[in-house]
């Protein structure tokens, strides 16, 4: 099973506090006017779930990693996302390479927090370097690596990042050894179904999650959850984004649905 996040302004959060897996964005972590945003990821989830603190790149607003480090610790997140640079290969690898000197050499190699690495690169053979070199160089420290919702957009593919997963184990046979989180949702989420789906008959490594703002965005313009392409990519307002509760809810379910084999996945997409 695929654990899926939900990521939503910090007045819905509680219509997430039972799921399995969050992402909090560090950049709000600990701010004024995000106290309630703070509250419940430090407080209101369920205590046996897993927190990812997201570097906050997409948001425009990108922590430094001593800084993720110290937001971490007042959510108490289990990984932390080191710093990438959008479509950047060697810019993200130095900012890696960076990331987890600063690790070792502040004693934090029994620290709590496990790592996820992002590749980045504006082609595929880019980007497949950039994680080939992230894996051989530093794959001891990390436990995730993180696969780029702009693959669908810099691959020109809507099943880019399938594509991706799966020349990237041609090059590391051994990829199973770490674990995969899909980074967002691009266009639809008929990409992500189709990830998991090759996840499941094994043609792929395991997924282990994915996290998206999607199931909000459909809500905002009152929409059901669907395979049609996401209805806008405008910024989100999470000091107090405002949608229908009703169809949030409804599409929440229905983004959990994806990752479930055991559900009826085609329900949410009539």
């Amino acid at each position: 099973m695929v654990k899926m996040a939900s990521i939503v302004p910090q007045n819905y959060l509680n219509m997430t506090e039972d799921a399995d897996i969050h992402m909090a964005l560090a950049c709000f972590v600990g701010e004024e006017d995000y106290e309630d945003y703070t509250k419940f990821f430090r407080e209101k989830r369920k205590p046996d779930s897993f927190l990812i603190l997201d570097n906050g790149i997409i948001e425009g607003k990108p922590m430094p990693f001593e800084e993720c480090v110290r937001r971490a610790d007042i959510i108490h997140a289990d990984e932390i996302i080191l710093p990438d640079l959008y479509k950047d290969n060697n810019g993200t690898y130095n900012a890696i390479k960076e990331a987890i000197t600063y690790y070792i050499q502040h004693d934090m190699l029994d620290h709590r927090f496990r790592l996820m690495a992002v590749p980045q690169g504006n082609s595929m053979d880019d980007w497949l370097d950039c994680a080939v070199r992230i894996i051989s160089d530093f794959g001891i420290y990390i436990s995730t690596i993180g696969i780029p919702k702009h693959l669908i957009d810099t691959c020109q593919e809507r099943d880019g990042r399938l594509i991706a997963i799966s020349n990237l184990q041609d090059r590391v046979p051994h990829l199973g050894e770490w674990e995969l989180h899909l980074l967002g949702c691009w266009k639809t989420p008929l990409e992500v179904l189709m990830c998991n789906k090759a996840s499941e008959q094994g043609i792929i490594p395991k997924i282990r999650s994915c996290d998206s703002a999607i199931p909000y965005v459909y809500a905002r313009h009152s929409m059901r959850f669907s395979d049609d392409d996401r209805p806008d990519k405008d910024p989100i307002d999470f000091k107090k984004g405002q949608c229908s509760e009703m169809w949030l809810a409804y599409n929440i379910a229905a983004w959990n649905s994806i990752g479930d084999p055991n559900t009826e996945r085609g329900i949410y997409f009539l």
